[in-house]
């Protein structure tokens, strides 16, 4: 029997539209997706200082637009945790050597507050590993404009080590996953709780007895 290979990476302008599955989720849009590392600076650390003198976000330009997705959508939250775990791909991506040096807050060589308090606490990088243990759905907030930005940090860093990842934001967006659901009253920071109320209700609908923890 031939193995089923997932797809390498590929670049936002190049990804496939899968058929989309009305019944509940678009299967694997996006699996494999990853935005290229772009800055128009032949060093990062320029990029630390406030003002600094690369264009744009220094990292990251913005994401291309989103494949649409149906009304009933129900994102596969466990896209990037298989990812992480799939050989065939690299994912999260490598980052430039040069943020394994000692870097300050302004981007300078010297005096690393961060890496001194990171070796005064002892942590430690360990492998992505699949254990049967306690099942964890990860969740966030957040606005499209920062997709390409906090989200996608967050989707390179810790939301791959959870089991189930999702990002409830005002744009929907199969790649990442991010959803956007309805809710009560306006789009405003005043109007949280409803907002809120909506996220809860949308995982105990689809995820309640896929996780044991959520967070």
């Amino acid at each position: 029997e031939t193995p089923l290979l997932r797809p390498p990476l590929v670049s936002q302008d190049k990804i496939q539209h899968n058929v989309l599955d009305n019944k509940k989720v678009i299967n694997d849009v996006g699996y494999g997706w990853q935005p290229e590392i772009a800055t128009d600076c032949s060093s990062f650390r320029p990029c630390f200082r406030a003002p600094h003198s690369c264009p744009k976000t220094c990292r990251d330009h913005p994401l291309s637009k989103a494949p649409s997705v149906p009304s009933n959508w129900v994102p596969d939250v466990t896209m990037i945790h298989r990812m992480a775990q799939d050989d065939s791909i690299d994912f999260p991506p490598p980052l430039s050597d040069e943020f394994c040096e000692k870097m300050s807050v302004d981007g300078g060589k010297q005096n690393d507050e961060n890496q001194a308090a990171l070796s005064a606490i002892g942590l430690t990088v360990s492998s992505y590993t699949s254990v049967s243990a306690t099942r964890v759905l990860c969740m966030v907030y957040t606005m499209k404009d920062a997709h390409a930005t906090k989200i996608r940090a967050i989707r390179e860093t810790w939301g791959p080590r959870c089991d189930g990842f999702l990002a409830f934001s005002t744009e929907s967006d199969p790649r990442i996953p991010a959803i956007s659901i309805p809710h009560d009253g306006p789009e405003s920071y005043e109007n949280m709780w409803q907002k809120v109320r909506s996220i809860w209700k949308f995982v105990h609908n689809h995820y309640l007895d896929d996780f044991d923890y959520f967070f």
